[in-house]
Order: structure tokens, then C-alpha cells, then sequence
């Protein structure tokens, strides 16, 4: 898991993915509903975010992104937090499994590498490489996400065999990524490299928007149905435990167990338990 330092750079980046626009002024209150944290944290990490300059003043009770981010740019700072969420979760599962696992986003028209772990003489993803996405579980997790005017754009050129089993024909992958989009998984079966199949489930942010995939590979003949069940339920639980620590849901307030009062009501003496009612009756 993700240590105590972590955590606060990860509020820190869900309260700066809290202003959606260059131009957003929000207030305190207005940052907490967006980001899910509790009013205090998102005071306490907004001073400190604008001694730094990555937030400034618009007024007395709004905030704006500040300098900071306009010149180090967004991009790679989210990448930087969404490795440092999902690091230890990957490690956790590809040491449960035994398997090759990987992590990956869309970037232009390919998917890229950001993590990949398999045990030595395994072959695996490298991490920083860019990879087709159409022949490959992440890559069709990721298509699966797009706009359907997007997609329609990436399907416009045609799509090459790498191996017998590749999908290529347009009509059976739009159906794939209907199936996709429905089941929240993708398996791909020696479409990419032979021998091999994959298996892949997304990452979301607060509002379902998928942010990332990951990935779990396997020799093809082993995915059966009952194979793909198992592998499929650990890939979306790893996927929640990082959306957990990078997105975590809105602080609830402790319920006061005191009971109301009404105005004009008297207090009604609460009885002692049996053993001290023993007691104080005791000669």
C-alpha cells in the first residue's frame, strides 16, 4: 500500500484534477464536492499548494491553477501519481498469480507501457514502449472508452493481421468492443503473439472516466471459461484497490449516538445496567 506521504501527493493531485478547466474559480466548499475530500484536508493541502504556486488567489474566497502547473504542464504529474498509486497493488498481484502483469495508457493513436512485471526469461511488455491497441486486451480497453466518433476515426484504416487469430474485419471488432464496454473486461487470444492471450480491465476516475488499464497474460490454451472468471475478478479488484487510493470516496460524518432534543424536553435518566443496579442494591 500507498505510505502516508503518498497519500497526501495524492489528495494533492485530486484536489488540482478538481479545477476541470484552465479558467475554473472554485471555492473551498466547491473543491471538496468535486474532489470527495473533507473541507479541512482540502484547506490544509490548499495552503500548502499555493505556497508553492501551483494554486494562487482569484479572490477572498476562490481559488485558480496556478503558474506552477501552467509551466510544468499536467500530463506528466498525473502519470507520476497514477504510478506511485498502482505500483505496490501490481507487485501484490503479479506475485499472487505468478503471471505477467502490466499497466497501460492511450496516448495518440497507441497504448503505452507504464509498468510491466514478470518473473526473468518471461516475456513481457517494456515499459516506455508504444504497442497497437486493436490486437491487444489494454489497447481494446482503451479503445472501448473512447467517443464513438473517435473510435469510428481509429477504425477508418484498416487494421493488420499480426498473426492468423488477429481481428481485422471492422463489424467483428465494433462487436468486441460492445462486449467490452458492457462486461468491463477484454481477452484477447493469440491475436498479438502466438501462444499467448491476455486478459484486461480499466481503471476509472470519480466519474467512471477510464484513466488507465491493466493487463494479465497467459499461455492462450489455459483461458478457459472458468480460467478467465478468476483471472478477471483478480484484475478488477486490483483496478478498485487503485482507484481507491487514487480516487477515495468522500469522508461520511460519524453519526452523533447522542440522541435529538426536542425543545421542552426533559432528559430521561438513562438506567443502569443490571450489575451496577446489583451493586448500589447490595447491603
Amino acid at each position: 500500500m500507498a505510505t502516508p506521504k503518498s497519500i497526501s501527493t495524492i489528495k494533492s493531485f485530486r484536489i488540482l484534477r478538481a479545477f476541470r478547466r484552465p479558467g475554473d474559480l472554485l471555492t473551498n466548499a466547491q473543491v471538496s464536492r468535486r474532489s470527495g475530500l473533507p473541507p479541512s484536508s482540502v484547506r490544509r493541502l490548499l495552503l500548502t499548494l499555493r505556497q508553492i504556486g501551483a494554486v494562487e488567489r482569484a479572490d477572498e474566497t476562490r481559488y485558480r491553477l496556478g503558474a506552477l502547473m501552467f509551466s510544468l504542464g499536467m500530463g506528466v504529474s498525473v502519470q507520476a501519481c497514477l504510478l506511485d498509486a498502482a505500483k505496490a497493488e501490481l507487485a501484490d498481484l503479479h506475485h499472487r498469480l505468478g503471471l505477467p502483469v502490466s499497466m497501460g495508457i492511450f496516448e495518440g493513436q497507441m497504448w503505452r507501457c507504464l509498468v510491466a512485471l514478470a518473473r526473468p526469461g518471461t516475456h513481457r511488455s517494456q515499459p516506455g514502449a508504444r504497442y497497437e491497441p486493436y490486437c491487444s486486451a489494454i489497447g481494446r480497453v482503451l479503445l472501448a472508452a473512447l467517443p464513438d466518433d473517435r473510435l469510428e476515426k481509429f477504425l477508418s484504416d484498416d487494421l493488420v493481421a499480426l498473426t492468423p487469430f488477429t481481428v481485422t474485419d471492422g463489424a467483428l471488432f465494433r462487436a468486441e468492443i460492445v462486449k467490452i464496454r458492457e462486461t468491463g473486461l477484454a481477452v484477447e487470444r493469440e491475436e498479438n503473439r502466438m501462444g499467448t492471450g491476455c486478459l484486461a480491465v480499466p481503471i476509472r476516475d470519480e466519474h467512471g472516466h477510464v484513466y488507465a488499464a491493466i493487463a494479465a497474460s497467459d499461455t492462450a490454451c489455459s483461458l478457459t471459461a472458468g480460467r478467465v472468471a478468476m483471472l478477471g475478478g483478480e484484475l478488477m479488484a486490483t483496478a478498485a484497490a487503485i482507484q481507491r487510493i487514487l480516487f477515495p470516496p468522500p469522508s461520511r460524518p460519524v453519526p452523533d449516538p447522542r440522541p435529538v432534543r426536542r425543545a421542552g424536553q426533559r432528559d430521561t435518566p438513562v438506567p443502569a445496567p443490571q450489575a451496577a443496579r446489583d451493586v448500589a442494591l447490595a447491603p
